[in-house]
C-alpha cells in the first residue's frame, strides 16, 4: 500500500534525513576511525554524490504532460488504444496516459504517484527514478561491506576489557547496519518491482489492469464486453475462433461467451516490444545513458511503439480488452469494465494481488471515463 503523509514535503524530508546521516556518519567512520582512503573509499563517496543528483532529478524533473488542447487522431482504424477525455485539462488524453489527483495535472506514462519524491513517476523522470534507486543499493553495499568488516574486528577482540572497546563507535556500528539493512532490503523490492515492469514495458497502474482481467478472465461479463468491444473495432467481422498455445481442461456451461480454448497468458500486451533490453531502451533511453544522470526516455511520451498487431494477438483490440468506450468524447461518456461481484467492490477500490488500488497509484478516477459501479 502506498504511503501517504499529512504533509506532503515530509516525503523528501524523510529520506534526505536517513541519506544525510548515513552519508554524514559513515564518511566519518572511515576518514577518522578507519583512516580508509584509496579506491573504495573514493567509489562509496561518487556513489553517495550519484544518489543526491539522481534524488534531486526525480524530485524536480517533471514527467511530462500533453500539450494544452492535446486532441487525439480519431482517423486512425482501428483505434490502436481507448479514446479518453480528461474534464479537468480539457484535452485528449494520449495512450498511457491519466490524470494525477496530487499533482493535479495529465501525466504521460503514469507509472504511479511517488510520496517520497513529492511527484509522479511517469514518461519522463522514470530513468531518473530508476537511477536512484540503482545508486542507493550501490551506495548501501558499500556501506554494508564497511559496517561487515567493522562488526568481525569488534567481534574477535570481544574477550578484551570493557574499557578498550569503544562502546560509542560501537553503538553507531550496529545502528547504521541495522539501518543500512531496512533501507537496502526495502529499496531492492522496490527495484525488483521496478526492473520487472521495465523489461516487460509495464506500468504499475497497467499490471493492475492485468492483474483486474486475470481476476476476471472466466466470467460471462468480462467477455460480453470483449465481443462488444471487438464488433466495435472490426465492425463487420465475426468474433475469432481463439486457440490457446497450451491444453485447457476448461468446463463451461451451456452457451457461455467465455472461449473454451483460450487462457489469459495468450493475450498480447501492446507495449511489450518481445525483448527486455528493447523495452528497457524504449523507457530508459540507449544502454550508454542508463547511468548517465541525465539520461532520458526515447520518443515524446505521447506514442508509443506497439508489438501486438501481429498473428500472436487473436484479439487486436486495445489493452484493456474489456476497456474503453471507442467513442468516448468531451460529454465524459462512461465506460463499463469488469471488476468483483461481490456487491462492494468497485473500479475504485479493486485491489491487486498486493492489495493495491488505481486510488494508491494516484489515479483520479473521476476523469478516466470509467464506470464505477460494478457489471455482473
Amino acid at each position: 500500500m502506498t504511503v501517504s503523509f499529512k504533509w506532503p514535503w515530509m516525503g523528501v524530508a524523510i529520506p534526505v534525513i536517513i541519506i544525510g546521516y548515513l552519508h554524514a556518519s559513515t564518511t566519518l567512520l572511515l576518514r577518522y576511525k578507519s583512516k580508509a582512503v584509496g579506491l573504495e573509499y573514493e567509489l562509496f563517496q561518487a556513489s553517495l554524490a550519484m544518489i543526491w543528483i539522481s534524488y534531486y532529478l526525480a524530485i524536480k524533473v517533471p514527467p511530462g504532460t500533453p500539450p494544452k488542447g492535446y486532441k487525439v487522431d480519431r482517423s486512425i482504424k482501428p483505434p490502436t488504444f481507448w479514446y479518453k477525455y480528461c474534464l479537468k485539462c480539457k484535452a485528449d488524453k494520449p495512450e498511457r496516459c491519466h490524470h494525477c489527483k496530487t499533482c493535479g495535472r495529465c501525466v504521460l506514462k503514469m507509472d504511479h504517484h511517488c510520496p517520497w519524491t513529492m511527484n509522479c513517476v511517469g514518461y519522463g523522470n522514470l530513468p531518473h527514478f530508476t537511477r536512484f534507486l540503482v545508486w542507493v543499493l550501490v551506495g548501501c553495499g558499500f556501506g554494508l561491506k564497511y559496517y561487515a568488516r567493522a562488526l568481525i574486528g569488534y567481534y574477535r577482540i570481544r574477550n578484551l576489557p570493557s574499557y578498550l572497546i569503544n562502546k560509542y563507535v560501537l553503538t553507531i556500528l550496529v545502528v547504521n547496519s541495522l539501518l543500512l539493512l531496512f533501507v537496502e532490503f526495502t529499496i531492492l523490492l522496490l527495484f525488483l518491482r521496478t526492473m520487472d515492469g521495465l523489461m516487460s514495458n509495464v506500468t504499475t497502474i497497467e499490471d493492475w489492469e492485468k492483474d483486474r482481467m486475470h481476476r476476471v478472465f472466466l466470467r460471462d461479463a468480462f467477455w460480453t464486453k470483449v465481443r462488444d468491444n471487438y464488433s466495435l473495432i472490426h465492425p463487420g467481422k465475426p468474433f475469432p475462433e481463439l486457440t490457446s498455445w497450451k491444453i485447457n481442461y476448461r468446463e463451461l456451461p451451456h452457451n457461455s461467451s467465455v472461449p473454451a480454448n483460450f487462457s489469459f497468458e495468450d493475450l498480447v500486451f501492446p507495449y511489450d516490444l518481445g525483448s527486455g533490453y528493447e523495452n528497457m531502451v524504449q523507457a530508459l533511453g540507449p544502454v550508454y545513458q542508463w547511468l548517465w544522470p541525465w539520461g532520458g526516455p526515447e520518443g515524446d511520451g505521447l506514442s508509443f511503439p506497439k508489438n501486438w498487431w501481429n498473428e500472436e494477438d487473436e484479439l487486436k483490440i486495445p489493452f484493456p480488452i474489456d476497456g474503453g468506450d471507442y467513442g468516448a468524447s468531451k460529454s465524459g461518456s462512461e465506460v463499463k469494465v469488469v471488476v468483483d461481484d461481490d456487491g462492494e467492490t468497485t473500479l475504485g477500490n479493486f485491489p491487486n494481488e498486493l492489495g493495491e488500488t488505481l486510488d494508491d497509484f494516484g489515479v483520479d478516477l473521476t476523469t478516466e471515463n470509467y464506470e464505477m459501479k460494478k457489471r455482473v
